[in-house]
């Protein structure tokens, strides 16, 4: 299972995944999706793991890797299939006042 923490900057996505690496059992601190295409499915499966971003839509992501052919098109839909988004949304006053 992939948990995907996406924010935007500023607004709290370090203290989300602190939040779920003491609740849960995950793999590691956290990843970045460019970190993990090469895994195999297995170890995508086999325990949770955290993938950060700011880009809310990973299907943009996976499709420009797709492009530069670091992914096949069977892997990004597998990388699809095992994601669940979580989304960290701050008041956007609050995300200015700590600049």
């Amino acid at each position: 299972m992939i948990i995907q923490v996406s924010s935007h900057r500023r607004s709290g996505t370090h203290a989300l995944i602190d939040f779920i690496r003491n609740n849960f059992s995950v793999q590691g601190d956290f990843f970045h999706l460019e970190d993990i295409l090469d895994w195999p499915l297995d170890r995508l499966r086999e325990y949770p793991l955290i993938v950060k971003t700011h880009e809310p839509e990973q299907d943009k992501k996976l499709n420009i890797f797709i492009k530069q052919k670091r992914v096949t098109e069977e892997k990004a839909q597998d990388i699809k299939n095992l994601t669940t988004d979580v989304h960290a949304y701050r008041n956007p006053r609050d995300v200015l006042k700590s600049l």
